[in-house]
């Protein structure tokens, strides 16, 4: 099954920190001579925490706005789209450094980019081809509309 040029991206925008588990320690008595303790955990999020989450979360959506299609190898995206690909991994790269200055050493959360965009060849393109095709033998609505939208243009 051949595919028009295509670009993947891979990985993500990662948040470190900024949350911390904490155990809380109740009792309960069913019984006037019987205590028993419950222990349940609760998450605390920074503020910084949840800063970062909006950062990370606004770049994974403009992706997804992106992309023909995600795969377990990546998103996606045909090669026409290549300006934008770059001007996203290009803010993101901005975006994650200027969080990171912003909230200094004492942050509790920090920001890494872990984006980065390839063209699909070799063995990745194999891979993805196959697996767009079992999609297809399954009826995949999804991987069906992704073949139709990754076919090879036909020459006019």
């Amino acid at each position: 099954m051949p595919l028009r040029p295509t670009i993947v991206i891979t990985g993500s925008i990662r948040v470190e920190g900024g949350d911390k588990r904490v155990a809380k320690q109740r009792e309960e008595s069913r019984d006037a001579d019987v205590v028993r303790q419950a222990v349940t955990q609760t998450r605390e999020v920074t503020t910084d925490r949840r800063d970062a989450n909006v950062v990370s979360t606004g770049y994974m959506r403009r992706v997804r706005l992106l992309r023909v299609v995600n795969t377990p190898f990546g998103a996606l995206i045909d090669a026409e789209k290549l300006k934008d690909v770059k001007e996203l991994i290009a803010s993101a790269d901005k975006a994650v450094a200027d969080f990171n200055k912003q909230r200094g050493v004492n942050a509790t959360a920090q920001l890494t980019n872990g984006m980065l965009w390839e063209p699909l060849r070799g063995n990745r393109l194999l891979a993805v081809e196959s697996w767009l095709s079992r999609g297809v033998a399954k009826k995949d609505p999804e991987a069906v509309q992704a073949v139709k939208a990754l076919a090879p243009l036909s020459p006019s």
